[in-house]
């Protein structure tokens, strides 16, 4: 088992991945991701316009989607953090996964992670902390790191 610590800062559309080595030992980029199509509009994720139909209640279209295409796109970006995670644990890169990330992206990240990444997050901060640089960001994340 390694005492290296992975930490995923993240929002709906971009992401950092960052290792720390222990506390004062600061952080260090492992990679980043752009997911521009989590920030599109709604409308432009679909190629096509459903059709629409009258109802009491007035026009609606035929064929809502179950899910909106921006939720589609973000899950689809926590799928991806997912397996990059799951590649690192099986490669035993890192020991313990701390999660930062927005409140609302935080929750879908969480439920993408596969099972066996679940268990090595320690610590799970609802912040959206992408825009920090890594000395803001190491001093934001101390405790978390120290740990």
């Amino acid at each position: 088992m390694t005492d290296i610590t992975w930490i995923v800062v993240a929002n709906s559309s971009r992401a950092r991945l960052l290792e720390s080595r222990g506390a004062g030992e600061g952080l260090a980029l492992v990679r980043e991701f752009e997911h521009p199509e989590s920030r599109a509009k709604g409308g432009d994720l679909v190629s096509d316009r459903p059709g629409h139909t009258a109802t009491d209640q007035g026009r609606r279209t035929a064929l809502d989607p179950d899910t909106e295409p921006k939720r589609v796109a973000q899950e689809q970006f926590a799928r991806e953090l997912g397996q990059v995670l799951e590649q690192g644990r099986v490669q035993n890169r890192y020991g313990a996964l701390v999660l930062v990330a927005s409140a609302p992206f935080l929750g879908i990240l969480r439920a993408q992670l596969p099972e066996a990444v679940k268990t090595q997050v320690r610590e799970a901060i609802d912040k959206d902390y992408t825009a920090l640089a890594e000395r803001e960001l190491a001093a934001q994340l101390s405790v978390s790191v120290a740990r």
